[in-house]
């Protein structure tokens, strides 16, 4: 119907489909069901390797302001296998917790960087929180706990505080 269906979303039965779950992975795969005009599992299913090598790639970069090429690199990889051999016991793929990790895991590497003492690592770390908690309601909670804590664990970086949480 390329819309969102209301008669469906109301059906009594239905109700464990839970109508205020965040939007953005449901909307990336309606995108990809209105393309297709079907379901595409095989593509719904290869966003979790896809998710992964795009956090390695970002994650080697945003550990090598801190540590050199090959610390950033090998961290990076422990990082990855670790979560390839996760997501494959729990059956991630298809699922919103490959897009759930991808944004958690980059928001903290750059708050525990000296990336988050600058306003656009701030800024990319509070959007890359946003993209957590429109993936999946838990996001939500972890998102707050995420700036709590980088406030709390070092307030001289998170000053002034009004801009920073605002980021």
């Amino acid at each position: 119907a390329r819309t969102i269906d209301v008669a469906f979303l109301k059906t009594p039965f239905l109700e464990y489909v839970h109508v205020y779950y965040p939007p953005l992975v449901t909307n990336v795969f309606a995108v990809g069901a209105m393309i297709a005009g079907r379901f595409p599992w095989g593509a719904a299913t290869l966003t979790f390797p896809l998710l992964l090598a795009a956090m390695a790639i970002a994650v080697s970069g945003i550990l090598r302001t801190e540590v050199g090429v090959a610390r950033a690199t090998a961290g990076s990889a422990l990082a990855t296998s670790s979560l390839v051999l996760l997501g494959i016991h729990a059956s991630v793929a298809g699922n919103a917790e490959p897009f759930l990790l991808f944004f958690e895991i980059l928001a903290v590497a750059l708050l525990l960087t000296p990336a988050a003492a600058t306003i656009g690592g701030r800024l990319l770390a509070g959007l890359l929180l946003a993209g957590a908690a429109t993936s999946k309601v838990e996001g939500l909670p972890f998102a707050l706990a995420a700036a709590v804590l980088f406030v709390l664990a070092d307030p001289e970086r998170s000053r002034p505080l009004a801009r920073t949480l605002l980021l």
